[in-house]
């Protein structure tokens, strides 16, 4: 939560801490934007595993059995699921160290992810800020170095190697 708290100070945006709980989403902590138009994250909230920056983040580092099993449950009766452009997405996600999602769960609403590495360079969690998509649009990359210095601080707490989030396939 400390780290949270820092990134929220910085950014004024909501900042959530997701796990994958199941076959979905959990958002596991929110600190709220203290602006008026804000997006609405809750604790315990249960997210499609399909959608938004989060989910993108906590699919790119799951191992590859984890990943088909997950992938076959939310893409099942899907008609209009792209694998190929997911498998990018996620190859995307791992070299660049976040995710982006512009409206894909919410319309308006832009997220940017990152993943926190425990003790065992597993990625158990992540942190994601969102926001109306005119105030984070136009400070992406910003954001985005402000999130990643964030996910580093706190999986270093966690005990991560130094090297975490370095994907030697790539």
């Amino acid at each position: 939560r400390p780290g949270m708290l820092e990134v929220n100070e910085q950014t004024k945006e909501t900042i959530t801490l997701n796990a994958a709980v199941g076959n979905e989403r959990m958002v596991l902590e929110v600190v709220d934007s203290p602006s008026p138009l804000m997006s609405m994250a809750r604790m315990g909230q249960h997210i499609p595993m399909l959608l938004g920056a989060a989910s993108r983040v906590l699919m790119a580092y799951m191992e590859p059995n984890e990943l088909e099993q997950m992938l076959k449950v939310n893409t099942s009766g899907v008609d209009n699921f792209d694998r190929a452009a997911f498998d990018r997405e996620i190859v995307r996600a791992r070299r660049q160290g976040y995710a982006i999602s512009r409206g894909t769960r919410v319309p308006g609403l832009t997220a940017i992810a990152v993943p926190i590495f425990d003790i065992n360079n597993r990625v158990p969690y992540c942190l994601a800020i969102t926001g109306p998509s005119v105030r984070i649009d136009p400070r992406d990359l910003e954001l985005a170095d402000i999130m990643m210095a964030a996910g580093r601080d706190i999986s270093n707490r966690l005990g991560a190697s130094p090297e975490h989030g370095v994907d030697m396939k790539l």
